[in-house]
């Protein structure tokens, strides 16, 4: 980046040079549950990658890869559940533990409940938005008032 109060240094990269493609959303709904819902669907779309032909040095990569594993999935897998009107809105490692990090937003305009079920993980416990715990562990991770706006949050352990 450029030091912070000088004027007159060209930043082409910053000033979004050339053609740009826009995609909206224009969404009506009573309710505001489903609107966040969708709205959450639209703007972050599924990502997904296939194995590629890879080429250096002119020779495959893919001579020095393993037979894939003669393994069947299960049709459908989740890693957790989660029951109430709130959504999902972060599951990500913890920066400074091992735990996982599973955050609950609640978009609604009324106090909403949410319980975190999983079968691979044990413990939960309440946590700040910095990740630091603020409370007791527990085999459950459930909030009866989460604030409309709010989050709850829990570091979870296997």
């Amino acid at each position: 980046g450029r030091a912070s109060g000088i004027a007159g240094i060209p930043t082409p990269d910053a000033q979004l040079l050339g053609r740009h493609r826009f995609s909206l959303l224009w969404l009506a709904a009573d309710d505001l549950n489903a609107v966040s819902q969708r709205s959450r669907r639209w703007r972050t779309p599924l990502f997904l990658h296939q194995k590629q032909d890879l080429y250096m040095l002119s020779q495959r990569l893919e001579r020095f890869q393993l037979p894939p594993a003669e393994i069947t999935p299960p049709a459908e897998y989740s890693l957790f559940s989660l029951s109430g009107n709130s959504e999902l809105s972060c599951c990500k490692k913890a920066l400074n533990s091992n735990e996982v990090v599973i955050r609950v937003f609640n978009p609604g305009q009324t106090i909403e409940r949410a319980a975190v079920r999983s079968k691979v993980f044990r413990n939960y416990r309440p946590a700040s938005l910095a990740e630091q715990p603020v409370g007791k562990s527990s085999k459950k991770a459930e909030d009866d008032k989460i604030r409309p706006n709010q989050a709850a949050t829990w570091l979870a352990s296997w």
